[in-house]
């Protein structure tokens, strides 16, 4: 097809004979959640990557309730028109190539993308696309509630609707979406909360640049009102086992997760994510004072998803391992 062959009132026509679908149906299937489209011509649902083309993918990430992230290899190809219900934003990882696209509403396009690219569609929005050479693509993906309720002060009940954006240089959704690929590479070890946290100052970032009503985002000082800040503290240590998660702790807070990040940082010194984990590595002084203790017994009981986090996590906090810190306690 030539982009010239393109019908913007066609596409939209046969996206209203075949009716609304639900988010939910369309991000990901509950089984192995994966980042679906669905075709405006046939209504079929469809992984946006191919699975042999995955080399990274969050299904199975403690955080894939906030956002999916996909990285994938994408061959010379053309494909159909389709939408999504999620937010879409694509990052260019590779070599430069040209890119041929058309976008609902615009007039069709051919141009050259380079590494660091970032592309941004709002969700529902039909697209197509035609790549010339192969190339390699980090693909998130974040559902229009998750990014309304990030800072739920602002948004109210109004859907959010994103301007749609090509080829654009975002430092700070290249470093957020870099951040996610790194996390998934190295099998999440930062679990739910970090993740969360991330997903979080994606969405903000969102609807401060990106959003056709771009919502006023109040600056609190002062941090957390202490009698909020001791529950969550509290809360926190009574459970430094479990797999916490941001929008968790800012129900503890009573506040957007935006909110709360802010303001537990402004009273502690630390984001929530560095907080937990400090605590995390105090605790664990305690318990390696017994000799007894296996470091994998420690590591299980505070929460870590693997071992080796773990004694990474406490050799940078305590400057060694959490073997010679036990070695050392037991010669006192």
């Amino acid at each position: 097809m030539r982009l010239e062959d393109f019908d913007d009132k066609e596409v939209v026509d046969a996206l209203e004979e075949e009716g609304p679908m639900t988010p939910e149906a369309l991000l990901s299937n509950h089984e192995s959640p994966r980042i679906l489209v669905a075709d405006v011509a046939s209504g079929t649902l469809r992984p946006m990557a191919h699975p042999d083309r995955l080399v990274l993918s969050s299904g199975h990430a403690p955080w894939r309730d906030s956002l999916l992230v996909e990285q994938y290899r994408r061959p010379p190809d053309e494909g159909s028109a389709h939408y999504s219900p999620a937010h879409l934003i694509n990052i260019r990882l590779d070599a430069p190539s040209l890119l041929d696209w058309w976008i609902a509403g615009e007039r069709p396009r051919g141009q050259l993308v380079t590494p660091g690219d970032v592309h941004l569609t709002s969700a529902g929005i039909p697209r197509w696309y035609r790549c010339h050479e192969p190339s390699e693509i980090l693909l998130l993906a974040l559902a229009p509630s998750f990014v309304q309720h990030a800072a739920h002060e602002c948004t109210g009940a109004s859907p959010v609707e994103l301007r749609n954006q090509r080829a654009i240089r975002d430092a700070q959704l290249l470093h957020l979406g870099l951040a996610l690929q790194a996390e998934l590479a190295a099998g999440c070890p930062g679990g739910r909360l970090y993740g969360e946290a991330l997903a979080t100052a994606l969405a903000v970032h969102l609807l401060q640049h990106y959003a056709v009503c771009s919502p006023k985002l109040r600056s609190y000082r002062g941090g957390l009102p202490q009698a909020r800040l001791r529950r969550v503290l509290e809360y926190m240590r009574a459970h430094l086992d479990h797999e916490l998660s941001l929008a968790g702790l800012a129900a503890v807070a009573q506040m957007s997760p935006y909110y709360f990040s802010r303001l537990f940082k402004q009273s502690t010194g630390l984001s929530p994510h560095q907080y937990l984990l400090h605590q995390r590595v105090d605790h664990a002084k305690h318990l390696l004072s017994d000799p007894r203790r296996k470091i994998a017994e420690v590591s299980d009981a505070l929460g870590f998803p693997h071992q080796s986090h773990f004694t990474t996590t406490f050799h940078t906090l305590v400057g060694m391992t959490p073997r010679a810190y036990q070695r050392q306690r037991g010669r006192k």
